[in-house]
């Protein structure tokens, strides 16, 4: 009976375990939530000056993608964590994973932008830099 309720007291703290364990990952969590909010926004915007009919089936998409991102983001710090990442390579896994989450993110983004303006933005700075 010890047993069990030992076991019981220390699997109450394992929330707050987690919390503590995985916070260093919240900053590139919310980065990466503002992303794909921003790209949903556009992409309402983008389909309503189309003309296109915007339903929930097609919205409902956003929570298995920030599941995702989530997950991803999370898999990458336990793996900084647990193999010593930052220390033998100079960059940690995170970052890596939320820069290339958010990339994804930023060309869609633009891909929005460009369907309800005609002008993408990415285009618009390589042609620049073309240019010089």
């Amino acid at each position: 009976m010890k047993f069990v309720r030992k076991l019981v007291e220390h699997l109450t703290h394992l929330p707050e375990l987690a919390i503590v364990y995985f916070s260093p990952a919240a900053g590139q969590i919310v980065w990466v939530i503002l992303a794909i909010l921003t790209d949903t926004a556009t992409g309402v915007w983008a389909a309503k000056k189309a003309g296109e009919k915007i339903n929930s089936r097609r919205l409902a998409d956003i929570a298995p993608k920030m599941l995702v991102y989530i997950l991803g983001l999370l898999l990458a710090h336990a793996s900084d964590v647990t193999f010593d990442l930052p220390n033998k390579f100079g960059i940690s896994a995170l970052s890596v994973v939320s820069l290339a989450f958010a990339g994804i993110e930023l060309k869609s983004i633009d891909e929005n932008f460009e369907k309800a303006t005609g002008h993408g933005v990415f285009k618009k700075v390589i042609n620049a830099i073309k240019r010089k």
